[in-house]
């Protein structure tokens, strides 16, 4: 399923309308059409802010190949701690947007790395 699918879904799982998911998020309500109907991608500080939102690991709305309820609730929960973690740390910095980017892009560089690793070995 593909990211503004998944977009799609949760912000009507959640009762949302496309204007009230923007205003949760600070941004337009079409950026949200756009994520939606695959005409931009967010920033990650954006993905980090739904997965907060909508509870679910980042790795669900970022990776095309996993639907949404394909982890297990104990992976879910952890993903969700080190999430909340990375937020906050980004909140209260003073770094750039920039930074903000190139510092999550490298966390889930190393998350997405990390889990194909540890998948490849994991084979029954």
């Amino acid at each position: 399923m593909t990211f503004g699918k998944k977009l799609r879904f949760l912000r009507k799982k959640n009762g949302l309308t496309q204007a009230q998911l923007a205003n949760l998020l600070d941004i337009s309500d079409t950026a949200i059409r756009l994520y939606e109907t695959e005409k931009r991608f967010p920033k990650k500080i954006i993905l980090l802010e739904l997965a907060k939102l909508f509870k679910i690991p980042i790795d669900i709305l970022y990776n095309d190949n996993m639907d949404i309820c394909e982890q297990d609730e104990s992976e879910n929960q952890e993903l969700l701690a080190i999430e909340k973690n990375v937020i906050d740390i980004l909140s209260n910095s003073n770094i750039s947007e920039f930074e903000k980017d190139r510092f999550i892009k490298k966390i889930l560089d190393l998350y997405f790395g990390f889990k194909l690793k540890t998948n490849d070995h994991n084979i029954d």
